[in-house]
């Protein structure tokens, strides 16, 4: 972070991470002045991810395990297994 960098200095920038962490931080500062807590929400809204990814990304990941828990348990069982004879080797 640089030193004397506003949370919307950061924000305009494209740098949301230093923006998110300043915003937080005066959030929490309890001498800041309600103008600076808005803006500090305003930007903690903006840089948050939406509720539609979050649990998109939760059902890719509960899907990625089920599949393995699959493949390890009945992939295996069908891989193993001989295939039907080739007609070309009669």
């Amino acid at each position: 972070m640089s030193k004397g960098l506003s949370a919307k200095q950061a924000f305009e920038q494209g740098d949301y991470r230093t923006a998110r962490t300043l915003a937080a931080a005066t959030m929490a500062d309890s001498d800041a002045s309600k103008k600076a807590r808005d803006g500090a929400q305003q930007i903690l809204q903006k840089t948050s991810p939406p509720s539609l990814a979050k649990y998109m990304f939760l059902l890719t990941a509960v899907l990625m395990v089920l599949l393995s828990i699959f493949w390890m348990t009945e992939g295996k069982k069908h891989h193993d297994e001989p295939g039907p004879a080739s007609s070309a080797h009669e």
